[in-house]
């Protein structure tokens, strides 16, 4: 307990320290929904220094001033952001956009700490109106460059604005996830913050999903509806509550907005899993946990499909619409079992990339019920059988005294070679992942891939490539360039060709730049 309240007042403190020329963060965060957690994350991000966390963890807020849907904001307060990671302001701030309908909306920002916004008003709010505020999930970024999730949106009404008819609450209750286990006897009710008008409002309420007989009543003052079952609801079922934006107060105001619950009924109401993540390459179930924690997972092979195994059999279409990769990759998805899904990429992954697979949790089960939570899993092609950059070994004049150019080469170092005519032989050894063979036609046909450039002296005719000679069966790959008519005292540069044109193994793995040397005959 006092561990407990002495993490309250560090919290406590440090809404004091960013709120310095308006009311105070703790007081407009009071009647917001999850308090504890806004103090726990502000704890952690400030007074412990968090704020970067995971380079690939998306920024997400944490809390909002004044609140979504707060009446009898006074013209007097602004407004104020706290994000779960430090941001980058430029790009955050150009992702705001702030609309009132003929009402104020000059601003002007402020950081006091790098994950905490304060935007001012100079002239204060206007009276009566419903302002609106948006960030664009693109360009709010944190700085690492991530961005948000999806585009935030939030309103808040001032002192004098005429109250549009809202969803009070209603039974079962509006939740971020599906109510599960309700009862198939148990009546459903939703009460409003106006009287309101009970033929349209009765026809904007409805109930789908499955089968449902009822009667809707009202009470006395017209602000709560009842759906009166006649027959029990149907078990293991899930339905859908939504009052449409066609529901009308008394006063002819509309909705402002649509209000849906998701509520599954009787005793089936466990909800689904993502039970593990395999590659052939990587067999064990990769380490995973709810979002947005990332899990992480090297070894993977550019070749290997992914199996997601769930705990449940599951709705194919709502899955498949729910997993998605960033960067994209375009594959081919095929369930094994109920339970068992495949994904097959089109062509082969990018060596050393990390790909991000989302999971949402939006994917149901069979039954209707969603995924528990959503899952973030970052993975690395790079295993190192077939999925590893080529890179170069060794590079050897072979004319005695043998020259050996370190690798990588000194762009500064000119390198002196023993040429007798009529040729010179450079031996160049690659690595490449396995083993494997260099690619001997197409666009990166070894052949193809080394040059010899005149760079100063007195003559600037470039010598011969006579012939390159590359034998495929014989490991480590190495690749010799025989060169002719080279004059002394003169500089010329090699060049192996690096990038996705350049030198690639028979995996298609490629080296990532080009390796250059100077090399002269004295």
């Amino acid at each position: 307990m006092i561990l407990r309240v002495n993490k309250f007042l560090k919290a406590l403190l440090v809404l004091a320290f960013i709120s310095t020329s308006h009311c105070s963060l703790l007081s407009e965060f009071k009647g917001l929904p999850d308090q504890e957690k806004i103090f726990s994350e502000l704890d952690n991000l400030v007074l412990l220094g968090q704020g970067k966390g995971d380079s690939l963890e998306r920024p997400k807020i944490i809390a909002i001033s004044p609140g979504t849907d707060e009446r009898n904001v006074v013209t007097t307060r602004g407004i104020e952001i706290v994000f779960s990671r430090y941001m980058n302001t430029t790009e955050t701030e150009k992702a705001i956009s702030l609309t009132a309908n003929g009402g104020n909306i000059n601003t002007e920002f402020f950081w006091p700490l790098e994950n905490t916004l304060h935007m001012r008003f100079r002239t204060g709010l206007t009276e009566g109106k419903r302002y609106s505020l948006r960030l664009n999930r693109e360009l709010a970024q944190d700085k690492e460059g991530n961005s948000l999730a999806t585009d935030y949106l939030s309103h808040f009404y001032t002192v004098g604005a005429s109250g549009l008819p809202y969803v009070v609450s209603s039974n079962p209750p509006a939740s971020q996830t599906i109510t599960t286990g309700w009862p198939v006897t148990q009546n459903i009710t939703v009460r409003f913050s106006e009287p309101m008008d009970r033929a349209e409002t009765g026809d904007a309420v409805t109930l789908s999903g499955g089968p449902a007989v009822f009667i809707k009543t009202w009470n006395a003052d017209s602000t709560e509806l009842t759906f009166d079952l006649i027959n029990d609801l149907e078990p293991s079922t899930t339905y859908t509550l939504k009052v449409g934006a066609a529901a009308k107060s008394q006063t002819g105001l509309s909705m402002e907005r649509e209000y849906v619950v998701l509520f599954h009924t009787g005793t089936d109401s466990l909800r689904p899993d993502l039970f593990s993540i395999t590659t052939p390459s990587v067999p064990v179930p990769w380490p995973q946990s709810p979002s947005p924690a990332i899990n992480y997972q090297a070894g993977i092979s550019k070749k290997d499909t992914i199996i997601l195994t769930f705990s449940e059999a599951m709705d194919r279409d709502s899955v498949i619409q729910g997993i998605s990769f960033n960067p994209s990759i375009s594959g081919q998805y095929n369930w094994l079992t109920s339970t068992i899904l495949e994904f097959t990429p089109d062509a082969w992954l990018t060596q050393n990339t990390t790909y991000r697979l989302n999971i949402a949790n939006t994917a149901l089960d069979s039954a209707g019920l969603p995924l528990a939570n959503s899952y973030i899993a970052d993975f690395v092609v790079n295993n190192t059988l077939d999925s590893v950059p080529v890179s170069i070994q060794s590079i050897v004049g072979q004319e005695s005294p043998n020259l050996n150019v370190p690798v990588p080469p000194s762009p500064s170092t000119e390198y002196a070679i023993n040429y007798t005519p009529p040729q010179y032989t450079f031996a160049v050894t690659f690595n490449t992942a396995g083993n494997a063979a260099l690619q001997t036609s197409g666009s990166s046909d070894i052949y193809q891939q080394f040059t010899i450039d005149y760079l100063s002296g007195s003559d600037p005719t470039p010598p011969t490539i006579d012939i390159i000679e590359y034998n495929p069966a014989v490991s480590p790959p190495t690749v010799y360039i025989r060169i002719s008519n080279i004059n002394t005292n003169i500089r010329y540069l090699f060049t192996i060709k690096g990038g996705t044109t350049g030198v690639k193994d028979v995996n298609d793995n490629f080296m990532e730049k080009d390796v250059q040397f100077i090399f002269y005959s004295p």
